[in-house]
């Protein structure tokens, strides 16, 4: 693989996209940069929805709970009906008994009634959980690969740095080239009949044009014009 300094300009502009990448790689190599890809971040693709709707009886501490709504209405009719039923709370440090329901902050009784929520089942969670921890661990080595890759990406930029920029040097000469040989051949050959010298003295009145410039024009005769 020829070094690519020593590449003419329009060798260096007529580069393709896989000659790029390999001068690249070549570079990489060269200065001991490692070629990595960029890793794939990881996801959960778990669902997390909750899967089991529970009801609590609110008023007696709300640590009953059931599957069944039915059930529910059964036990707490029961325990509107029970006289003796209460409460236990502290005066000071004396723990006493009240009859009734719990009191809410404005020291009212609470009312006696069933409320819904979604929880998860206990397998559920289970799998939840064990999901998570396995995001976390594919996640902390997500992380850990990224920021090798980063490094190394930073490294080739520095490394490639002077040949992206004889490239893209290459690709504006020959931009100014080809512009410079349609205008010659379209407009200044027809009026110089045909005379190329007096053409390219037109030429370089209105252009800037050094011998590469010219050579090249001269090279790259339209058929028409042959």
């Amino acid at each position: 693989m020829k070094n690519y300094k020593e590449l003419t300009t329009e060798e260096m502009a007529n580069l393709t996209n896989e000659q790029i990448e390999q001068y690249e790689k070549l570079i990489c190599a060269q200065e001991g940069i490692k070629m990595l890809d960029r890793p794939v971040e990881p996801t959960s693709d778990v669902d997390e929805t909750k899967n089991l709707e529970i009801f609590k009886i609110n008023g007696f501490g709300g640590y009953l709970y059931f599957t069944d709504m039915d059930e529910a209405k059964t036990v707490m009719n029961c325990l509107k009906s029970l006289n003796t039923i209460g409460t236990t709370k502290y005066f000071a440090d004396r723990k006493y008994f009240e009859v009734g329901p719990e009191k809410d902050y404005s020291n009212k009784p609470v009312d006696i009634s069933i409320s819904s929520e979604m929880v998860y089942t206990k397998d559920k969670a289970v799998e939840i959980e064990t999901a998570s921890k396995g995001y976390k661990e594919a996640k902390k080595q997500y992380d850990a690969d990224l920021k090798e890759y980063n490094e190394a990406y930073e490294a080739k930029e520095v490394a490639i740095k002077e040949f992206k920029a004889l490239y893209e040097e290459a690709c504006q000469i020959m931009h100014y080239r080809q512009t410079l040989t349609r205008i010659f051949y379209r407009d200044y050959l027809p009026i110089a009949e045909g005379n190329e010298q007096i053409a390219m003295d037109f030429l370089k009145k209105a252009y800037t044009v050094n011998e590469g410039d010219e050579t090249y024009i001269k090279l790259h005769k339209p058929e028409e014009n042959k």
